[in-house]
């Protein structure tokens, strides 16, 4: 099925151009990646504007809409979603890095049509500034491990936001993202 990729940019990341060129080429026959950005003032914006133009049938920008709750990256979700135009959405965060394969695996899990969430193991590397090291550290030693302990050992699925995809109609059901506007960890 078509996929639309809903990557949420909040300021620059550390490989940020780097970040959303993996997503240019993916090994996926037919998907869009829709950019967001808070406004024109966003540090983002250039980037963002600069690769929609390199590749017109790819990255598509889009400009927030309202600001409908109190966690940044859900109201920029919730404009994203609207603007979307497939019925598989893929959430990545915008310091996200990918592989070729990364939307055919997802897909793959599609097919059974009692998947509801798909999400990936995470790991962190490649920090340029104290933050994103922070962040990695969190990512490696307990996030991403963390979701693997919890699926071998207790058979439990953990989503985390950074990747994860989920169909539109499931999405909707669950109120879309307006229903956690409000909420700090709304993957969870």
């Amino acid at each position: 099925p078509p996929m639309s990729i809903l990557k949420p940019l909040c300021g620059l990341d550390d490989a940020l151009e780097e970040n959303l060129l993996c997503f240019a080429d993916l090994d996926y026959p037919s998907y869009e990646v829709v950019l967001g950005v808070r406004d024109h003032h966003d540090p983002a914006f250039s980037l963002a504007l600069a690769l929609t133009r390199r590749f017109p049938r790819r990255f598509r920008l889009v400009i927030q809409r309202g600001e409908p709750g109190h966690n940044p990256k859900v109201n920029q979700l919730v404009t994203l979603a609207k603007a979307a135009t497939h019925d598989i959405l893929v959430i990545s965060d915008s310091n996200a890095r990918v592989g070729r394969g990364y939307l055919s695996e997802m897909a793959a899990l599609f097919e059974d049509p009692s998947v509801g969430c798909v999400t990936n193991p995470i790991v962190g590397f490649g920090e340029r500034r104290w933050g994103s090291l922070l962040d990695n550290l969190h990512m490696s030693s307990s996030v991403g491990p963390g979701m693997i302990g919890a699926k071998l050992f207790a058979g439990q699925d953990l989503v985390v936001g950074k990747s994860m995809a989920l169909r539109r109609e499931d999405l909707d059901e669950l109120g879309g993202f307006d229903a956690v506007v409000d909420i700090l960890a709304e993957d969870y």
